[in-house]
């Protein structure tokens, strides 16, 4: 492998997609540029801010946008990157810029072992990235319209499952879309006024809200107190300067907003572990070295992709009845408006045709990327929706899980306002399944705060 000098230059296109063997990629930021890196090959060990982690094969991470990130590997490692562009993307996703995305927790010595919800949406984020870099290389001008819808797609995923407002809360925590919005926007604002003096009384005027309402708010959303939360974002901006200025610690912490010099050598060791002076010694040499990486094209390791997909990511089982419904929708996408305005689709969550053929009669989950499909192409032809649900599978504890989850993953990808349109039908074969239904039913019209219930006797 031959090592060259890659600078990065600012791209005006939406997003781009990159296939690169690396070794060593020298420390730097991109200002206005959200990455998503898949290792398909290897391990990579990822410095992004503070926080280093060490990426296995088949696994991901976001390097966020401003944040000063390194790649490097022992060996050689093949990723994959989705570069994102925020600059041209807020124009339709507003709230994008305020945004952070993770996948792993903070520095700490073990992440928390992963549930099953957590190993289906990383399956499902998997899928769609390798799906991303395979259409990307097509030349045919109907797959890359796919290939926009597909990152469009990824990006929605990321907002909804790897937020850092997200992130870590149990999946069942309910936290509104309305608030959400706002609470990026008043990311996004600090963001913009590190070096202000920025109180709780600034953010609730530029939010039109009350003060203790805001407080309520954050404390709800959001691990850290507003003021630390504040300080961890200018934390995060001097780095920037530290390692790629030449301004003296004064001056630096000025630029950030802190309001005396030892404040900034505080907060800066308190994330970083180590003095500014002492964190600068170990990069700058790492900051000037060469970069050793070779972008490559698909073709060069369509093997290695092939195995890694074989290896790695659950593809979508066409013997599900769901995935049926799936094909039939999206070749019947151009029904006449009459039709699809009396139109209502009908999915039975946990009939044994929806769950793969060598698992049926087992405990396990529904066929999750198919669902995944199904449910878009409904929500993207504006049609009625019927949810079919058989209380007596509500008796094992992990079907009950994924009721909860699906209800949870709905809200987050298409709002409540578009769930209170869905159906919910309770198929009871006697009186303690009524019964039963019942107390389900009522969580869920306590949760969409008004809902469609049937409760059907079969």
């Amino acid at each position: 492998m031959n090592g060259r000098k890659i600078v990065y230059h600012n791209s005006n296109e939406y997003f781009t997609v990159d296939l690169i063997r690396v070794k060593e990629k020298s420390v730097q930021f991109h200002q206005n540029m959200l990455k998503i890196i898949l290792v398909l090959e290897g391990t990579l060990w990822v410095k992004s801010g503070f926080e280093i982690h060490q990426i296995q094969e088949a696994d991901f991470t976001f390097i966020n946008a401003g944040d000063v990130y390194a790649l490097w590997s022992e060996q050689e490692c093949l990723i994959e990157v989705l570069s994102l562009n925020l600059d041209r993307l807020k124009t339709s996703i507003e709230t994008l810029p305020g945004m952070r995305f993770r996948n792993t927790f903070p520095n700490i010595n073990e992440q928390p072992p992963k549930n099953i919800f957590d190993l289906v949406r990383e399956r499902n984020f998997k899928r769609y990235l390798v799906e991303a870099l395979s259409l990307s290389n097509s030349d045919s001008l109907l797959n890359k319209s796919d290939y926009y819808k597909l990152v469009i797609r990824i990006i929605g995923l990321a907002r909804s499952e790897y937020n850092s407002v997200y992130f870590g809360k149990p999946y069942t925590q309910y936290i509104s879309r309305k608030k959400v919005d706002r609470l990026q926007r008043v990311l996004n604002y600090v963001k913009q006024n590190l070096n202000q003096n920025i109180g709780l009384n600034d953010v609730a005027y530029y939010e039109g809200v009350g003060k203790t309402y805001f407080t309520q708010m954050w404390k709800e959303m959001m691990d850290l107190p507003f003021g630390e939360y504040v300080n961890y974002e200018r934390i995060l901006y001097s780095e920037k300067l530290l390692l790629f200025s030449d301004k003296t610690m004064i001056g630096i912490s000025e630029e950030c907003g802190f309001s005396d010099v030892k404040y900034y050598y505080k907060y800066f060791k308190h994330w970083y572990g180590k003095k500014p002076v002492e964190w600068k010694k170990d990069w700058l040499k790492y900051c000037s070295e060469e970069i050793v990486m070779d972008t490559l094209e698909l073709e060069e390791v369509k093997a290695i992709l092939d195995q890694f997909s074989e290896k790695y990511i659950t593809t979508t089982k066409k013997n599900t009845r769901i995935y049926e419904q799936y094909l039939i929708l999206n070749e019947t996408v151009n029904f006449a408006e009459p039709l699809k305005s009396r139109m209502l689709v009908s999915f039975d969550l946990f009939s044994p045709e929806n769950l793969p053929e060598q698992n049926k009669g087992n405990t396990e989950l529904p066929e999750y990327c198919a669902i995944n499909l199904f449910m878009r192409q409904v929500y993207d032809m504006g049609l009625g929706l019927q949810l079919l649900i058989r209380t007596e599978s509500l008796n094992t504890p992990i079907y009950c899980d994924a009721l909860k989850y699906l209800l949870a993953k709905g809200e987050q990808h298409y709002g409540l306002m578009e769930m209170k349109n869905w159906e919910f039908q309770f198929m009871c074969k006697d009186q303690n399944e009524l019964a039963q239904a019942k107390l389900y039913g009522d969580w869920i019209d306590e949760r969409l705060q008004g809902g469609k219930i049937r409760y059907v006797l079969t």
